[in-house]
Parts: structure tokens; C-alpha cells; sequence
């Protein structure tokens, strides 16, 4: 699976049967998900493609890029919606809400945002981390937010209002990645520290 093109992401369709990567000149290229020959490739972004999700019923597909760009694509890989402006840098991260009404971004600009879906629309900026965002996910049934950074934090927020709910200071690098798991009891924060850690939410 390699044409000389540097691949920066990969997302398997919803059906299963083809896979996308994302690559550092904003293309998209459809594989093949048995024999991994390419079918397809689209120019996607302007600039390099640095985060990319699908929402929970599988119909959308959100990308961000080194630009500050988010885009919307249907399923067939039309894009249908464009928000040149969404972060002033680079989107690191994307998450859906568990409704898919909402999704969450995160960018090397410091912020966090979440947006209403339908409308592309900014809701709220969260301002907290005091470097590069790196990871964002929503919690799959409250609404609730972890970030990681580049300032070594995980951070827990309101999505409603806006609010910081807590700090965790774990981790002694760059935060790259966050989840919850499926029950949302828990946060798994992997980290440039070589350290994964798990935390239990109520310590956070």
C-alpha cells in the first residue's frame, strides 16, 4: 500500500470494504480493503490532512487540516460543507457527540471548540491549555470533553457551558492521544512520556 505519497491517516469506510488515508499534500486516495490497490484519489484540503472521524451512524465524515480547515463529506465522498476559518492552526482532532448533533476540534492554536453539526457553527472556544492541543474526545454518553496537550495536561470540560471541570497533571511530555472507553468511566492519555496512563473520571 504505497505509491511515494506520505500518508498522515487512515479510516476504514463505514461498510468496511475500502479504506481512506489522508496525506501531508491534503489528498484523499481510496484503497481497495482486500487487495489494497488504490481506486481513487481527491484532492480533499488545501494543506495537509491532520485529523479525520466518521459520526456514530456513519453517514458524515469530518477532516481538519494544517490550515485551520474543517470539511463535511458524505459518504460517498462528496463535500458538501467547508469552514476555512474553523482554528486560526492546525486541527489536531476531531470527536462527535454520542447524538452526532455536536462534534468537538481541538488545534495547535491552544483551543477547543465545539460545533453544532448541522449548522458548521461555532458554539464555544474553550481556552485553558497553555500550548498546542493535541487530542480531544467526547464522552460517548454525557457532555463532557478530555483534551491532552502539548502543555503535559489532560484537561475535563463542560461541553455546555464552556467550563473546565478539572486538570491532570500525569504526564511529563506532550499529551498525543485521549479516549474514554466505551462506558465512560474511565480516560486512557498516552503521552511523548512513553507513559500510558488510565484515570478513573471522578479523580480528575
Amino acid at each position: 500500500m504505497s505509491n511515494g505519497i506520505n500518508y498522515r491517516l487512515l479510516q476504514w469506510t463505514p461498510t468496511g470494504r475500502r479504506l481512506i488515508t489522508g496525506s501531508q499534500s491534503g489528498e484523499f486516495t481510496l484503497w481497495d480493503g482486500q487487495s489494497f490497490n488504490f481506486e481513487l484519489v481527491l484532492q480533499a484540503h488545501d494543506k495537509a490532512i491532520r485529523s479525520m472521524v466518521w459520526s456514530h451512524n456513519e453517514n458524515w465524515m469530518v477532516t481538519g487540516d494544517d490550515g485551520g480547515s474543517i470539511k463535511y463529506w458524505q459518504n460517498n465522498m462528496n463535500n458538501v460543507k467547508a469552514n476555512k476559518f474553523a482554528h486560526k492552526e492546525s486541527v489536531r482532532d476531531l470527536s462527535f457527540s454520542g447524538t452526532d448533533l455536536k462534534f468537538c476540534s481541538c488545534s495547535d492554536d491552544r483551543t477547543v471548540k465545539v460545533w453544532d453539526f448541522a449548522r458548521c457553527q461555532e458554539e464555544r472556544s474553550l481556552s485553558g491549555h497553555g500550548w498546542d492541543v493535541k487530542s480531544v474526545d467526547w464522552h460517548p454518553t454525557k457532555s463532557l470533553l478530555v483534551s491532552g496537550g502539548k502543555d503535559n495536561l489532560v484537561k475535563l470540560w463542560d461541553a455546555k457551558s464552556g467550563r473546565e471541570l478539572s486538570s491532570f497533571h500525569g504526564h511529563k511530555n506532550t499529551v498525543l492521544c485521549v479516549k474514554w472507553n466505551q462506558n465512560g468511566n474511565w480516560v486512557l492519555t498516552a503521552s511523548k512520556d512513553q507513559i500510558i496512563k488510565a484515570q478513573f473520571t471522578d479523580s480528575l
